[in-house]
């Protein structure tokens, strides 16, 4: 039975892909699950037509990316967090809060998978950070953790 996959899935192949399958793993097993539907004609043609739809898009996001390579390079980011006396962090930064201060600073939402960071950052400093805007270009940032400043209490 031919089937059209709906996601990835690690045994049979990606999403959008048309396989040939038992009839008893596709009824039994893939089509309840919604791994999969059966390839008919016009799910072939739908399929290839969000396939298109898709492609489109990435390109236009790779675009996107490429014209605002330029100005991320190099960017300054401060990212204000609170730290104890000796500068460990209260908790961490991570690619979630790099992914907000890009985006406050440069006005464009970079996808958390683009952004390189081994892992959490957990002390006050300056860190450099590369963003994989595409498989053949990167783009540095300067990323600088510095301490929320305490306000004065107020005297009674």
């Amino acid at each position: 039975m031919k089937i059209i996959l709906k996601k990835d899935y690690p045994s049979l192949g990606k999403k959008g892909e048309t396989k040939n399958v038992t009839q008893g793993f596709a009824r039994n097993f893939l089509l309840p699950r919604e791994i999969a539907f059966p390839a008919t004609a016009s799910n072939i043609a739908k399929i290839t037509a969000e396939a298109r739809e898709e492609g489109k898009s990435k390109k236009e996001n790779e675009n996107e990316l490429v014209n605002i390579k330029d100005e991320i390079n190099g960017l300054s980011v401060k990212i204000k967090a609170q730290a104890d006396g000796k500068g460990k962090l209260f908790g961490a930064v991570g690619k979630s809060e790099i992914q907000q201060a890009l985006f406050d600073e440069i006005k464009v939402k970079i996808p958390k998978q683009k952004i390189d960071l081994k892992k959490s950052i957990k002390n006050l400093g300056q860190y450099a950070v590369e963003i994989q805007l595409f498989a053949e270009s990167k783009a540095k940032i300067n990323l600088e953790i510095v301490q929320i400043k305490k306000k004065a209490k107020a005297a009674k």
